[in-house]
């Protein structure tokens, strides 16, 4: 099939058909098919179609920081998962889209606060704490995976021995030294053992 044919089939109701026509876009047609696929990210464009035109233009090293970024202010909450679920493999250069990290933590889209706050294992300072522990203060308590995705991401960061030294040199509110406390235990390092120590001096587990 031609590159035009594939594109088309790109917003296929059959997802086998779908992912079938995105391999041959990037494995057969390749760089060639970069162009015109950069030129239906726009709204016009159905959200699964637009899905696999982000994961295709990934995979040919076609997705460009502005694109990117527009794909993270889409509409479409699907949209916004998938481009920063493709920003989560990308790793280089994060820093440049930390205000639309910091804006998807407060996503109306639950599955969208997940890959947000999974980008945040990779982002080892102090704020991605704080903004973990905000996560965990406000998720609704139905909702377990986003809780679990908070814990796991705050013992990933606690478990950066500068950061552990900047965390247990920190005044808390005593929500936030409970949340911190709970994960210590999976935390290996003698600064957590310092801070989960204190903690037991006036508090329970």
């Amino acid at each position: 099939a031609k590159a035009e044919e594939l594109i088309n089939a790109l917003d296929l109701d059959n997802i086998t058909s779908r992912m079938a026509a995105a391999d041959q876009l990037a494995d057969r047609i390749g760089k060639d098919a970069i162009e015109p696929l950069k030129t239906l990210l726009t709204d016009a464009t159905s959200p699964r179609k637009y899905i696999h035109i982000l994961w295709v233009l990934h995979r040919l090293d076609g997705l460009n920081e502005e694109m990117l970024k527009q794909s993270l202010a889409h509409t479409s909450p699907m949209v916004r998962l998938h481009a920063l679920r493709i920003l989560r493999e990308r790793k280089a250069n994060q820093e440049a889209y930390h205000l639309q990290i910091q804006k998807a933590l407060q996503d109306i889209d639950p599955h969208v606060q997940r890959a947000a706050i999974e980008l945040l294992m990779d982002h080892r300072e102090m704020s991605s704490v704080e903004a973990t522990l905000s996560m965990l203060q406000t998720a609704p308590a139905h909702d377990t995976h986003l809780i679990y995705t908070s814990q796991l991401a705050l013992r990933n960061l606690l478990r950066d021995n500068q950061l552990m030294k900047q965390v247990v040199a920190k005044e808390w509110s005593a929500e936030d030294a409970g949340f911190i406390a709970s994960t210590l235990v999976d935390v290996a390092s003698d600064d957590a053992a310092i801070f989960l120590s204190r903690y037991l001096e006036s508090n329970s587990m």
